[in-house]
């Protein structure tokens, strides 16, 4: 119960903290959340636990993932996206606890029936069918025992079953020693075979039954040391055959120990099945040999290496979104690398047409707003960040401060080279430009085969282990027909 009511609790405390904080940077998620989405319902709780974790955990390192955003977003609100971004982590973070919560809820309820409780009896089965119940007992014995105690079905009002014995004098006398070492030394109550393996049917009878009784239950109140010798006579019978065998009995008084008490127990149970064949309940005894008894289901362990995997889970997605985060700035970077050539030409061409270093830039982005306008094309990132430096410069500041700018912003050696000479030249005047570009023209080539030669080499990297496959296939393909032939 104390299980149910924990993960209860800890699924109301989920969701409270939803509806408390659902106010919380309400027109941040307006702005880029489409109305309707679940997510807009979320993304709150996700921005709270996002500037949670900034303030306390995180607010001592490096801004690494800041610098990320600012460089894969541009013109896109890089912090407010950021956030939320990290808002979606930890969201995932909380669906996992909802989800190991609910988990363990359900879990606890379904078990709940199974969990440790006092019984005082037990369904029967239908008829034909046998039910096995797993119950522990609390009694004599220092600590509480298990036992597996077997039902069998509801029977009709009249006896209509026949049943077949088989098994031969030599078996019933071992099978029926119960717990006792020797018929010369009999302490416990017998445990008599009624049928055989081969169909032979065997009744017993008793004539001391104040000692013993034709059940084998030892019914002598006051048993010397010394002991009683008494016998049963077993009559194995098959068909019209009958054949009667004197068993002598040596009893002696029994040693009150944890085996009698559960021997004695499992009597009780045994006779318990016997009677009342024809109630739906079977009512468990209340003491052996004296002793009270309380039985109760066995334990179910909850699995908290499955509710500890969902949040695992939860956390790793987190991770995963870093690294995804990360992947996309290297990817950023690669695309800048892979436009720098271009972007040189581009220049040193218009520069060379007698165009100004500011209309050469305004055209390029020009072009790049037409195009993406009229064919829907992905973003570019270094045209975003030219488009950041034109909106500088309109806005007021100066050429040779926003050149060097944009080759801060971008953060490749490349791009600081180029930013620093279009400023020093925008100071010192247009004349050496051209010269400037042209010998920027050959590095930016050169780059260019040296990043071509790189993603060569991954390649081959890529297609080794294929290639290694494929020398296992023809080594195999060789060798089977000669294993074959030997």
């Amino acid at each position: 119960m104390w299980l149910i009511v924990c993960y209860g609790m800890s699924l109301v405390c989920l969701f409270l903290q939803l509806i408390f904080v659902r106010n919380y940077e309400k027109e941040m998620v307006r702005r880029h959340v489409k109305k309707g989405s679940v997510m807009r319902l979320l993304y709150p709780l996700g921005l709270w636990y996002a500037d949670l974790w900034k303030k306390y955990i995180r607010k001592n390192r490096n801004g690494e993932e800041d610098e990320w955003a600012q460089a894969i977003y541009v013109r896109d609100l890089p912090e407010e996206r950021y956030r939320l971004r990290c808002a979606r982590r930890a969201l995932s973070v909380w669906a996992a606890a909802v989800a190991g919560a609910s988990a363990g809820l359900i879990f606890s309820i379904l078990i709940s029936k199974s969990s440790e409780q006092e019984i005082q009896e037990v369904e029967r089965p239908s008829f034909g069918e046998t039910q096995e119940y797993t119950l522990q007992v609390e009694g004599p014995w220092t600590d509480a025992v298990t036992v597996d105690v077997e039902i069998s079905g509801k029977e009709p009002e009249e006896e209509q079953m026949q049943r077949i014995f088989d098994e031969a004098f030599v078996h019933v006398l071992e099978a029926s020693l119960g717990e006792n070492p020797a018929w010369e030394e009999v302490r416990l109550d017998l445990e008599p075979v009624t049928v055989t393996d081969y169909g032979i049917r065997v009744e017993w009878s008793s004539p001391d039954p104040a000692v013993i009784n034709s059940r084998g239950e030892i019914t002598a109140e006051h048993i010397p040391d010394e002991g009683i010798v008494t016998s049963l006579f077993a009559s194995l019978s098959y068909a019209a055959m009958e054949a009667v065998y004197e068993v002598p009995v040596h009893v002696y008084p029994p040693v009150k120990d944890e085996a009698y008490y559960y021997q004695l127990l499992m009597g009780e149970l045994s006779q318990m099945d016997q009677n009342g064949r024809t109630e739906a309940k079977v009512r468990l005894p209340e003491s052996a040999g004296g002793e009270s008894l309380r039985f109760s289901t066995e334990k179910t362990t909850v699995p908290w290496g499955m509710i500890g995997l969902i949040l695992v889970i939860g956390l790793l997605l987190a991770a995963a979104d870093r690294q995804n985060m990360k992947q996309e700035y290297e990817e950023r970077n690669q695309m800048l690398l892979q436009e720098y050539p271009t972007l040189v030409f581009k220049l040193s061409l218009m520069l060379s047409c007698g165009m100004t270093l500011r209309s050469a830039w305004e055209r390029i982005t020009d072009s790049y707003r037409q195009e993406n306008r009229r064919e829907l094309r992905s973003r570019g990132y270094l045209y975003e960040e030219m488009l950041v430096t034109q909106t500088q410069i309109s806005a007021g500041t100066g050429e040779a401060a926003a050149y060097p700018m944009f080759g801060q912003r971008c953060g490749l050696d490349c791009y600081l080279r180029l930013g620093s000479c279009l400023g020093q030249n925008v100071r010192q005047g247009v004349a050496g430009m051209s010269r400037m570009l042209d010998a920027e023209m050959v590095q930016a080539l050169e780059l260019r085969k040296n990043q071509a030669l790189k993603a060569g080499e991954a390649l081959n990297t890529k297609l080794l282990m294929p290639m290694m496959a494929m020398l296992g296939v023809v080594i195999a393909v060789l060798i089977t027909p000669a294993m074959l032939s030997m």
